[in-house]
C-alpha cells in the first residue's frame, strides 16, 4: 500500500511507506482519558479476500486502526491508537514513516474504514492533527533497526466501541504464533492502494528462518518476521499493527518495517519487535 513517503522497502527490498482539520466530538460523544480496557474488538472479522492475500475488514473491527496522512496524501503510513502513561491517546508508527518530518505535517485519523470517509459519511470517522512526534533517537535509515516512532495528538478521539486503543505486548512473540496484519496499502507490489480497510492472517517465523532469507546482520534483535508466500503487508502499511490475540484481547506486537516486495517468495515482511522496545515505550508514552 503506498503513497507518500511509507514506502515499504529496504535497499530495494520493498515495505516502508514513508495529514488537517480538527473536529471536536460531537455532544453525544464523550472525550475522556479513561481506557480501562485495550485490545477489545466489538466486531469481529469475516471469513473471505485485499493487503496482498488478504481481505476487506469488517468496518471498525479493528479499532485501534489509525491512518495517518502527511500534507495532502490520502495515504502516507498507518499506526496503531495506545494509550500513554497520562491515560490519553497516542498513536505508534514506524520511524520510517515520521523521519524527516515535522508534528505540524500529519493528519491523524480514527474510526476509518473508506479512505475518501469524512464524519458526514461515517459517524465513527474522527480526525486531528499531531502536536509533537517522539522518534527513536537511534533510528537508521540505512538498516531500518529502531524503525519505531510515537505521535502526540493535538486533540482527543472519543471513546466509543469503534475507536479503543490496543496492548502494548506484554511476552515476546512466539514462532508459529497467528496473527493479524492490517492496512490501506497496495494489494500487489507496485499497485494501487486499497480504497477500505484491509487484513491478512499471517504466522510468525523464527529469526534464524528470517535471517536466512536476508542476511545475518539484516535482522537485528529489534525486529521480528511473519508471512508467506502470497500473504504480506506492502506499500502503505509502513507503521500500521501486526497484532495477536493472547488470551481475550489482542496485542501489538509488531509495526510494519519493510520486507523484500510484497509477500515474495523465501521473504517473510519484516516488523519492529514492540515486547523488545516496551522499556522505550513505557518512558516515552
Amino acid at each position: 500500500m503506498d503513497e507518500g513517503s511509507g514506502n515499504y522497502t529496504k535497499n530495494g527490498k520493498p515495505h516502508s511507506q514513508k495529514g488537517n482539520s480538527n473536529r471536536p466530538a460531537s455532544g453525544d460523544e464523550v472525550v475522556t482519558n479513561n481506557y480501562p480496557t485495550c485490545g477489545v474488538r466489538t466486531y469481529e472479522s469475516l471469513i473471505g479476500h485485499y493487503i496482498v492475500g488478504g481481505q476487506q475488514a469488517v468496518p471498525n473491527s479493528w479499532p485501534w486502526q489509525v491512518l495517518l496522512r502527511k500534507g495532502t496524501s490520502s495515504l502516507t503510513c498507518g499506526g496503531s491508537l495506545v494509550v500513554g502513561s497520562d491515560g490519553t491517546l497516542k498513536v505508534v508508527t514506524a520511524a520510517h514513516c515520521t523521519a524527516g518530518s515535522r508534528a505540524s505535517q500529519w493528519t491523524v485519523v480514527v474510526g476509518a474504514h473508506h479512505l475518501t470517509s469524512t464524519h458526514s459519511t461515517n459517524a465513527h470517522w474522527f480526525q486531528t492533527t499531531v502536536s509533537a512526534i517522539i522518534q527513536h533517537a537511534n533510528y537508521n535509515s540505512n538498516t531500518l533497526n529502531n524503525d519505531i516512532s510515537i505521535m502526540i495528538l493535538s486533540q482527543q478521539p472519543p471513546v466509543k466501541p469503534e475507536i479503543q486503543p490496543i496492548c502494548l505486548a506484554k511476552t515476546t512473540y512466539n514462532v508459529g504464533e497467528s496473527c493479524w496484519v492490517t492496512g490501506w496499502g497496495t494489494t500487489t507490489y507496485g499497485g494501487s492502494i486499497s480504497p477500505t480497510l484491509q487484513e491478512v492472517q499471517k504466522d510468525l517465523v523464527s529469526v534464524a528462518d528470517c535471517r536466512s532469507a536476508y542476511g545475518q546482520s539484516d535482522i537485528t534483535d529489534g525486529m521480528l518476521c511473519g508471512g508467506k508466500a502470497g500473504i504480506d503487508a506492502c506499500q502503505g502499511d509502513s507503521g500500521g499493527p501486526l497484532v495477536c490475540k493472547r488470551g481475550s484481547s489482542y496485542e501489538l506486537v509488531g509495526v510494519v518495517s519493510w520486507g523484500y516486495g510484497c509477500g515474495f517468495e523465501g521473504y517473510p515482511g519484516v516488523y519492529a519487535n514492540v515486547h523488545y522496545y516496551n522499556s522505550w515505550l513505557n518512558a516515552n508514552l
